[in-house]
C-alpha cells in the first residue's frame, strides 16, 4: 500500500503547534509565499499513518563502548530515527569508540546484544580493539526523561 505524504509547515523559529497541514507540496509551498514580504517557514515532509511496529517487550537502546573501558547504556524513543537506528541494529564506529543501536528487553540485553556487534566487527577487522585488553570497568544505565522533547 502506497503511503500518502503531508506536508507540515511551522515558523522557522516555532516549537508550538504547526502553522498549516497540507496533502500537496505545491499547496504547502503557495502556503508559504502567498505574500509579497513572507514570514519564514519549514516546511516538513510526513507520512500520514504510518506503518509502524508495536514492541510491548523491547525498548530501543543507545550503547557506547570507549577505548578506556568506559561502557555507556541509554534509552532511546524520543525520535522517530533513534527507534529507526535501533530496529535496524545500526552502529557508529568512530576512533576510539563505537556506538550500537539495538531494540532490546532491558540494559543486560542492550549490553549482550552490542556487545556481539561489537566483538563481529572486531573479528572481522572493521574496528580495532584498543591496545590495552578490552575490560568493562565502568557500567553506567541513564533513563531516558520522558516528556523531554515533546
Amino acid at each position: 500500500m502506497e503511503q500518502k505524504k503531508i506536508y507540515v509547515v511551522n515558523g522557522s523559529q516555532d516549537s508550538g503547534a504547526p502553522r498549516a497541514i497540507f496533502d500537496s507540496k505545491d499547496m504547502a509551498l503557495a502556503f508559504v509565499s502567498r505574500f509579497k514580504k513572507n514570514r519564514e517557514h519549514v516546511i516538513y515532509e510526513g507520512v500520514l499513518n504510518p506503518s509502524f511496529v508495536v514492541d510491548k517487550e523491547r525498548t530501543p537502546y543507545e550503547v557506547s563502548f570507549s577505548a578506556d573501558g568506559d561502557v555507556c547504556i541509554r534509552e532511546q524513543g524520543l525520535y522517530e530515527y533513534e527507534i529507526k537506528t535501533a530496529e535496524w541494529g545500526g552502529h557508529i564506529i568512530g576512533v576510539p569508540g563505537l556506538i550500537c543501536f539495538v531494540v532490546a528487553k532491558d540494559e543486560i540485553d542492550a549490553l549482550s546484544q552490542a556487545t556481539a556487534t561489537k566483538n563481529r566487527l572486531i573479528a572481522d577487522g572493521k574496528w580495532e580493539r584498543p591496545d590495552e585488553p578490552y575490560v568493562v570497568d565502568h557500567f553506567e544505565i541513564i533513563p531516558i526523561e520522558h516528556g523531554e522533547g515533546v
